[in-house]
């Protein structure tokens, strides 16, 4: 074989080495958004119990359900900006279904004009161009582009027997039969393959760092909304959140400042403890057993 077809096959496979590392990278992501949403959507959801709950508790008069109408519409408006990066997020994953769907289709008709067998591969769905905003499972996606980057792999594979057919022949044409021109439209036809390959290659590239771009803004964005809600949102943000109050529990008004109450010691601690509470009827006899 050629020097030179040897370096290049050798380049086509690390360029399908680095397609595959790179996919994986735009697959992190992509998962990652999806855990993201997911941790925002259990919280959305626990709002929406709490709302809940406080509508059963409180529908005995209407005014009660007008001031929780301000709640209502704090999570609607989380609502309404979940909802609006789920659809960036379908507009996305939508689009990275159809590069990988076309491009799939592009080498399938490669491969029927070279008359080579179709391997064997899992089918993915027929892509929709109706619905830009369509819903395809991340396992789909990965199928599609899995199969498009082994399409590739197949051509190259049979770049390189074309390659060693070729070779054969110029050691036959040393015998002396005329098969000059036979040769040089093989490697005419050899070179075509090999810049389809290359073509291709590049729109796959192509395909995944514009994923990458795009995705990783959009992590941005989910971070940014996630902060937001943590920041408005703290479940159990106090040492009382988890801990069960008792009937033996006393509401305790604050000695420094009377405007502050708090949860504190039981009445047999506060017998044992120095804190007590202003009672004037308590100061009253105190005063009649001084003068006595």
């Amino acid at each position: 074989m050629d020097k030179n077809i040897i370096r290049i096959c050798i380049r086509m496979d690390d360029e399908i080495f680095k397609l595959k590392n790179e996919f994986m990278v735009v697959k992190s992501i992509i998962e990652k958004i999806v855990e993201m949403r997911a941790a925002i959507k259990r919280k959305l959801g626990q709002l929406k119990d709490i709302h809940t709950d406080l509508i059963n508790d409180n529908d005995s008069k209407k005014i009660f359900l007008i001031c929780l109408e301000s709640f209502h519409f704090q999570y609607k408006a989380m609502l309404f900006d979940t909802d609006n990066l789920h659809r960036n997020f379908l507009m996305l994953t939508n689009r990275a279904y159809c590069d990988y769907y076309n491009l799939y289709n592009m080498l399938h008709k490669l491969f029927e004009d070279y008359k080579i067998d179709i391997p064997t591969v899992l089918q993915h769905p027929v892509y929709n161009d109706l619905e830009p905003f369509g819903e395809y499972s991340l396992e789909n996606i990965y199928l599609v582009h899995d199969n498009a980057v082994e399409l590739i792999t197949c051509l190259i594979c049979r770049l390189r027997e074309n390659e060693i057919s070729i070779n054969k022949y110029k050691f036959k044409s040393q015998s002396g039969i005329r098969i000059a021109n036979f040769i040089n439209t093989l490697e005419y036809d050899n070179k075509i393959l090999r810049d389809q390959i290359e073509l291709y290659t590049n729109y796959c590239t192509f395909f995944q760092e514009t994923q990458l771009k795009y995705f990783t803004k959009l992590v941005d964005k989910i971070k940014t909304l996630q902060n937001e809600i943590d920041e408005d949102i703290k479940f159990h943000e106090t040492p009382w959140d988890d801990v069960t109050i008792n009937e033996s529990d006393t509401l305790i008004q604050s000695i420094d400042d009377c405007a502050v109450s708090q949860w504190g010691l039981s009445s047999e601690d506060l017998e044992k403890s120095d804190i007590t509470t202003s009672n004037p009827l308590n100061d009253k006899k105190k005063n009649k057993n001084k003068k006595k």
